[in-house]
């Protein structure tokens, strides 16, 4: 986008970035209350096993919206007005999963995801989707589900 561009639809470039944080957060909220529709339903263990598939799909044809993701959070951690809206994936994660999981292992879901997501895609070697199973398992249903 040109910076001609940029300046007719934003202010400048602080409103920008806030746009395209706040699009993102929601955007990505979305799908998670979507997600947690789809996935009512499921046994514990059934939605650990979804929530692996979501980290792998960071290492496939999901990257690219991640690292964005996180190039905009990175963002947020300096200008404090972003922080809200930084904040509403891993809020709307934890509501969605807390009835799937329970409120303790919903809150440990969003930081845990985001960890392996980030570590995955900055791997010599990409874990595999056992790899992310076991430990979100252990993290998330330390007693086996």
């Amino acid at each position: 986008m040109s910076l001609s561009s940029t300046t007719y639809h934003f202010a400048d470039r602080e409103a920008l970035i806030r746009a395209a944080l706040e699009r993102a957060a929601e955007r990505f909220a979305a799908f998670v209350r979507h997600w947690a529709e789809e996935h009512s339903d499921a046994t514990p263990q059934e939605a650990v096993g979804a929530l692996a598939d979501g980290v792998m799909s960071c290492l496939g044809e999901g990257r690219t919206a991640m690292v964005v993701e996180y190039e905009l959070h990175a963002a947020a951690l300096r200008r404090p007005e972003l922080r809200e809206a930084a904040s509403l994936p891993a809020r709307t994660t934890t509501e969605a999963l807390a009835r799937l999981l329970g409120p303790t292992a919903a809150a440990t879901a969003a930081p845990l995801m985001t960890g392996r997501c980030l570590h995955a895609m900055n791997a010599p070697i990409a874990p595999t989707r056992d790899e992310i199973l076991t430990v979100l398992t252990h993290a998330l249903l330390p007693h086996g589900g």
